[in-house]
């Protein structure tokens, strides 16, 4: 098994990826396979945290760095959609 950095786009961060299970280790959660915790997650966290301490995970790209303005972007077209849906309803009731 060999341990995977991904980058998120939500976060601004690389996290590991489970190579067992295919859990984000970004989510602070374990996953399951076939309804039993997966063994390997907690070791991938621990990985991710001793890499995160020493300086060892991969840094940010310029291309990272556009996928995060693109996301919050998204965002925020997404909050002014909704906040102007709502209130358009408080205008009609």
């Amino acid at each position: 098994m060999k341990f995977t950095w991904e980058f998120c786009e939500m976060c601004g961060a690389y996290f590991i990826r489970c190579p067992k299970c295919g859990n984000n280790c970004c989510n602070g959660g374990c996953g399951e396979i076939n309804g039993v915790q997966c063994d390997v997650c907690e070791l991938c966290y621990q990985f991710q945290e001793l890499s995160y301490q020493n300086n060892l995970e991969p840094k940010i790209t310029e291309e990272d760095a556009k996928k995060i303005l693109a996301y919050q972007e998204k965002l925020d077209e997404e909050n002014d959609r909704l906040l102007e849906d709502y209130c358009n309803k408080k205008l009609k009731n």
